[in-house]
């Protein structure tokens, strides 16, 4: 019964929220994402011209990307394959709005010229910091 009356009350914010939206004229960050993978798909000549201004695209924080940002990645670079991505997968902190760090560079690999480098050595691999953050992400997968 809790369930119940939990998913009435969000799905009630929720269109609460896209009403207070739609009052002011605004989009929210999935609304960005979904009107241009929506625009790409409607409007092949728009995808063409975009396709050809990104010859490299650069991805920072790929474990938190979602499936609708992975679209927008594979529809970006379907024509020069150059993408970069960096991420962590001991740092996806967006599982709530639909990152995943399942979205690997396996998932996205056949797409690409590709290849895989791990950098253990970073700016904030100084022997303190590392061992401290290989501390607290050993309790995390401890927990």
């Amino acid at each position: 019964m809790r369930e119940r009356i939990t998913s009435t009350v969000e799905r009630a914010n929720a269109h609460r929220y896209q009403q207070e939206l739609k009052t002011l004229n605004a989009l929210d960050f999935d609304d960005l994402l979904l009107l241009a993978v929506r625009l790409l798909e409607e409007f092949p000549e728009v995808l063409a011209g975009w396709e050809r201004r990104f010859e490299f695209i650069m991805v920072d924080e790929f474990q938190d990307t979602n499936q609708l940002q992975m679209e927008l990645i594979r529809k970006l670079a379907r024509v020069h394959r150059n993408v970069c991505v960096v991420g962590d997968d001991d740092q996806s902190i967006y599982g709530w709005r639909g990152g995943s760090n399942s979205n690997s560079i396996f998932i996205i690999r056949p797409l690409l010229n590709s290849n895989r480098i791990i950098g253990a050595r970073t700016l904030f691999s100084a022997p303190q910091t590392a061992s401290s953050a290989i501390a607290l992400i050993a309790r995390n997968l401890a927990a």
